[in-house]
């Protein structure tokens, strides 16, 4: 018996109770990106999340070389955006310590420095004499191309001053520059492989107004920047509101080596524990931070008290760098 075949093709489509479905979460995913877009673009300015800062014209010049504009846009703190940059900025960091011939950071009471060139001419002098931070911020007044611009700097032994008075003036000593030195082809010269700069800079917000954050309310905007022969390859910032720099604390210690401790001074001899392998703690602002105040409760005394207290529940951004990698 032969069996007919129909010769209409087979149609199959989706159910109406399938229709609806698809309908029912495809409204859903659209209305949850239509939210969370609308979310976004509302607090992407918000005065809680926002921050314009206004510069002095030379601060934002020396900042942000070749700019004419000394408003910035900035984020308030915590804001996990800036953390980013700051964590490419740290691994960034680490790559230039790695390829280091020498470590010097000086601090600054003030947010100038100019000198970020490529290479420093020291002619007959010997590198290996200046050894220490302070022995190279006396080399930087020595010499002819940077003595008129050293002025700037602190010298220091162990932990810098944790602010300086003249007068009636106090000025906290919250500012740095870290000079990287690389391996020199010459013997005449000193190569820097790049300056990084650690600023804070008080102002009061006078834009903002709000039930709980009245107008001049003080901040302090923080910034790291990296220098490659004058040239700004790359910065992070953050503002923290309800914020002085009196909070910030000194931005990195030294410790000399261990043997220096049969000379006693007793300003010193508590940092001459690095064995042979002279070393510093370094901190950056961390933009994941809620607040710039530490979280020390208690009182500290001697090397705790002059370089550690104030950073205590500060910063996640903190380093142990040497003096010499490449020894």
């Amino acid at each position: 018996m032969k069996v007919q075949r129909s010769l209409r093709p087979a149609h199959s489509g989706f159910s109406l109770l399938e229709l609806l479905i698809v309908a029912s979460l495809c409204a859903v995913v659209f209305t949850s990106g239509a939210l969370a877009y609308r979310a976004v673009a509302q607090n992407q300015r918000r005065a809680t999340t926002f921050q314009e800062v206004a510069l002095t014209a030379t601060v934002a010049a020396n900042f942000f070389p070749g700019t004419t504009n000394n408003i910035i846009d900035s984020y308030t703190a915590p804001s996990f955006g800036r953390a980013a940059l700051a964590q490419q900025m740290r691994n960034l960091f680490y790559e230039d310590v790695e390829s280091a011939s020498a470590v010097f950071p000086l601090p600054r009471p003030g947010n100038i420095n100019t000198i970020r060139e490529r290479v420093l001419t020291i002619g007959s002098r010997q590198p290996a004499a200046y050894d220490t931070p302070a022995a190279f911020h006396s080399l930087l007044t020595e010499l002819p191309g940077t003595t008129s611009r050293a002025g700037v700097f602190r010298s220091y032994r162990g932990a810098p001053a944790d602010s300086i008075t003249s007068g009636s003036v106090t000025t906290y000593q919250t500012n740095g520059t870290i000079f990287i030195v690389q391996p020199s082809g010459s013997p005449a010269e000193i190569w820097l492989r790049a300056v990084y700069e650690i600023d804070y800079v008080s102002f009061r917000d006078l834009a903002t107004r709000t039930s709980t954050y009245p107008l001049g309310m003080p901040c302090v905007h923080a910034s790291v920047r990296r220098y490659v022969n004058e040239v700004l390859t790359h910065f992070y910032d953050v503002v923290f509101r309800e914020s002085t720099l009196q909070e910030v604390g000194i931005p990195f210690v030294h410790f000399e080596r261990g043997l220096r401790s049969n000379v006693v001074e007793a300003a010193v001899t508590p940092f001459k524990a690095a064995g042979n392998h002279p070393f510093y703690l370094v901190w950056w602002p961390d933009p994941s931070a809620y607040r710039l105040r530490g979280t020390a409760l208690g009182s500290y005394s001697g090397l705790r008290q002059a370089s550690y207290a104030k950073h205590e529940g500060q910063t996640s951004l903190s380093f142990v760098v040497p003096q010499f990698p490449c020894f």
